[in-house]
């Protein structure tokens, strides 16, 4: 029994290793912008990213078994349309939100405030994939650093602060190699997001919002020039 205990305190550190470590691992390596014109990209992601988030949810439904405890507890309930409709406004906001830094992230080419990773979509045949990839990144990554994390980590000691804190760092930790606007404006969507969480409970609606506003974000470079070279 106290092996099994053990185990699931240091349930969250082996998920973190398995799920998300080999990308952090590999930041310092070049990164095209334009891996989303790609269908081989996406349907890879899908077929990478589907499993992980099933596998989450099967060890969250053991979890609930074994502590008594219910799926809401971890933000998961059937939406509802009003779910999407605030999942979009809060997309919209934190785009909103973040548009300015992007922008000044641009006007530097080197540094600490070079925008080094500049996402990008070209091809409007692949809007439909794309919206698809963003959805599944946002189920993929709340259903980790918010869902997961936000309800387990107060289980283990953490305050909700603190919960909150280690979260945000470890979520903008896996966007250094954009660099620090990158950095910055992620952390800005974890901290937002976790609020946003912790206040409703609903998985539902920071992980549409999520994926929505990386949907956005990319749409919207549809109507840029094409680029030189």
């Amino acid at each position: 029994m106290a092996d099994v205990r053990l185990l699931r305190r240091a349930e969250p550190l082996l998920l973190f290793l398995v799920f998300f470590l080999p990308a952090f691992l590999f930041q310092g390596r070049e990164v095209s912008g334009d891996l989303f014109d790609s269908l081989a990209f996406n349907l890879v992601y899908l077929l990478q990213a589907g499993p992980q988030v099933l596998l989450l949810l099967y060890l969250i439904v053991l979890r609930t078994d074994a502590e008594g405890t219910s799926l809401a507890a971890f933000g998961i309930a059937r939406p509802t349309p009003w779910t999407v409709v605030w999942s979009l406004a809060l997309a919209l906001a934190i785009f909103g939100l973040l548009t300015p830094l992007t922008e000044a992230g641009k006007l530097f080419s080197s540094g600490p405030l070079a925008d080094r990773v500049r996402w990008r979509l070209t091809n409007p045949a692949l809007v439909p994939v794309v919206l698809l990839t963003c959805v599944l990144t946002g189920y993929h990554e709340e259903l980790f650093f918010r869902s997961y994390l936000l309800t387990v980590l107060p289980s283990l000691g953490f305050s909700d602060l603190a919960a909150v804190l280690a979260t945000t760092l470890l979520f903008a930790s896996g966007h250094v190699y954009q660099g620090l606007p990158g950095f910055i404006g992620t952390a800005v969507i974890g901290a937002c997001l976790s609020i946003v969480f912790l206040r409703k409970r609903s998985l539902h609606l920071v992980a549409l919002a999520h994926g929505l506003y990386d949907f956005l974000a990319l749409l919207s470079t549809l109507l840029l020039p094409p680029q030189a070279g």
